[in-house]
């Protein structure tokens, strides 16, 4: 339903896509190397109150001893998503091999930073 209500818009501003999809995937590995090289960001494992609960902005969590890092999104399985998703389509649009290669690379390094392992797999699947 979601789909259908936003298609004419997503047709109207189809140009813009690849750019916008792009400004995501450099954000979220920013965001990621970032974290790595700064440490625990000041966000990170905050809580607060609502008047639904208590609320985490971040996850702070280890996996086999090692952090997991987030970046800007809320978990590092939502950065590595946001990175696959974003990059396989961009794989898919962009015909330069140059700019295929520094996606590969850029994208593996940060999911690979995430500790997401699933997520390298499948993104080593669509570089493929």
């Amino acid at each position: 339903m979601y789909g259908l209500a936003i298609s004419d818009q997503v047709y109207a501003y189809q140009q813009f896509i690849p750019k916008f999809f792009a400004l995501i995937f450099a954000g979220t590995v920013t965001g990621i190397i970032f974290n790595y090289f700064y440490g625990t960001l000041p966000w990170e494992g905050e809580l607060f109150e609502s008047a639904f609960g208590t609320v985490k902005t971040t996850r702070v969590w280890w996996a086999a001893g090692e952090r997991r890092l987030s970046g800007f999104a809320r978990a590092s399985y939502s950065a590595a998503l946001i990175i696959g998703l974003t990059g396989a389509f961009m794989l898919g649009h962009y015909k330069s091999v140059a700019v295929k290669a520094a996606i590969i690379i850029f994208g593996s390094a940060a999911i690979y930073l995430s500790t997401s392992k699933g997520m390298i797999i499948a993104f080593a699947l669509a570089g493929a």
